[in-house]
């Protein structure tokens, strides 16, 4: 889409609707307004747009619901951005949305301005997401067509990976190294991660993320210099792009994503990556 980033706001509260139109009207947005997830999908058929404003509590299909039909490749939205909303406290459906792939999280009551925060910073990751060249398939083709083998893709193997020890780096054949930290085990060199030894399949954001804070244990970071590490651009306050990365990580590395050991909040300060036993 060219001109003006045209937002879908998704909730059954007109006078909310129609504040949050308005205010982001003035902010330069066109905007569109849907009552309910079933005129939702209806206006997503008729016109694409650029960012939905969800909340949770909808009447008939609600916000969970409507974001898994948003999700499915086959409905042709999978990378949609969407910021959820929700009343204040809602732990579950917070967990439920960031683990469908909500891309940021704002609890009810909340201000116009951190509002307006959070879709600027989604957007310009969106863009930024937009503007990278696709990944290219190194594995050569054949004069028939047909693909030969030739190096490892940066995905999980499905070879057992090494025992773990507490903190360890080793050389790789390739030039890079193999480090273990406690259960996790990452080869550098093939973009591999096994958890107890078992391979687990990461984003790239998530794989970028994991990859320079292992190069970094038992360090305490804020969430502004994680973000500006990994993400390698200037950090919104209150951007909840760390938050969300770091509990999605944890569903997929941790043994007890309710209990984190490895990747462990230090209260007032920030995050740290541990390796234990």
């Amino acid at each position: 889409m060219t001109g003006r980033a045209t937002i879908l706001i998704v909730d059954d509260e007109p006078d909310l609707t129609r504040l949050l139109a308005e205010h982001l009207t003035r902010e330069g947005f066109a905007t569109r307004v849907a009552p309910d997830a079933e005129t939702a999908l209806r206006l997503l058929d008729e016109e694409p747009c650029d960012l939905v404003i969800l909340d949770i509590m909808l009447p008939g299909m609600d916000g969970i619901d409507l974001l898994r039909r948003i999700r499915d490749p086959r409905r042709g939205w999978p990378d949609l951005p969407v910021i959820m909303l929700s009343a204040r406290g809602s732990a579950v459906d917070k967990t439920v949305g960031l683990s469908l792939g909500a891309d940021d999280y704002v609890a009810k009551p909340f201000s116009l301005l951190e509002l307006t925060a959070r879709v600027h910073a989604v957007l310009r990751r969106s863009r930024t997401r937009a503007a990278q060249p696709a990944a290219v398939d190194p594995t050569p083709v054949a004069t028939d067509g047909a693909r030969r083998p030739s190096a490892p893709t940066p995905s999980p193997g499905r070879e057992a990976a090494p025992p773990a020890a507490a903190f360890v780096r080793e050389p790789h054949a390739t030039g890079g190294e193999v480090v273990r930290c406690g259960p996790l085990t990452m080869d550098l060199a093939a973009a591999r991660v096994w958890v107890d030894g078992k391979p687990v399949h990461l984003t790239a954001k998530e794989y970028q993320m994991l990859a320079w804070w292992i190069r970094h244990p038992d360090r305490v970071f804020t969430k502004q210099q994680i973000y500006e590490a990994v993400w390698g651009e200037p950090y919104v306050t209150d951007d909840n792009t760390v938050a969300v990365h770091i509990h999605r990580l944890r569903a997929k590395i941790e043994r007890n994503p309710e209990r984190p050991a490895i990747i462990q909040t230090v209260r007032g300060l920030g995050y740290r990556l541990v390796c234990g036993p």
